[in-house]
């Protein structure tokens, strides 16, 4: 497997990947929404502007990405995705690896991620690599078509939280 920048011959794969990854989010929240090849282009646009770092793992075919995000000399992890057929190959912890170095450029210790809470397969991977300490907690109103079920203790604070599928 080889990891690596992204390459403009990358592109059409890549945006493939995208459309994968954002499907299967949106499955984790309970939505049949699909993402469009339109918008898998419009996110490649995005990303290939600075603040983002895009690498990708390549045998045969590209069987992830890693979208790095630099903001005031930290690094956020904006998205990882192996796919199905990768996982439990070292793929993701590679890509730790790489976003590590990159912090380690710019004089921090760790990297950061935002994971969506129903996410579960990528909170184990996470809290197996050591990445185990909350760090930011986001918090909206609830939305008119949802039904918000559960709740979260956050030390002296309890939240709700709405898993899975929008009513509607």
């Amino acid at each position: 497997m080889i990891f690596r920048s992204l390459k403009p011959d990358d592109s059409k794969a890549l945006m493939s990947l995208f459309k994968d990854f954002h499907n299967e989010i949106s499955r984790l929240r309970g939505k049949t929404q699909t993402y469009s090849p339109d918008e898998a282009r419009q996110e490649l646009d995005y990303f290939n502007r600075s603040p983002f770092t895009l690498y990708v793992a390549e045998e045969d075919e590209l069987a992830g990405y890693a979208v790095f995000k630099i903001h005031d000399n930290t690094v956020w992890v904006e998205q990882l995705y192996v796919r199905p057929e990768y996982r439990r190959q070292g793929v993701g912890r590679q890509f730790l690896v790489i976003g590590e170095a990159l912090a380690d450029n710019y004089g921090q210790e760790t990297v950061y991620f935002w994971v969506h809470p129903d996410n579960t397969a990528m909170l184990q991977f996470l809290k197996k690599t050591g990445y185990d300490v909350l760090n930011l907690v986001e918090i909206r109103r609830q939305r008119e078509a949802e039904s918000c079920c559960h709740t979260v203790q956050l030390f002296e604070s309890t939240v709700r939280y709405c898993k899975g599928k929008e009513e509607g």
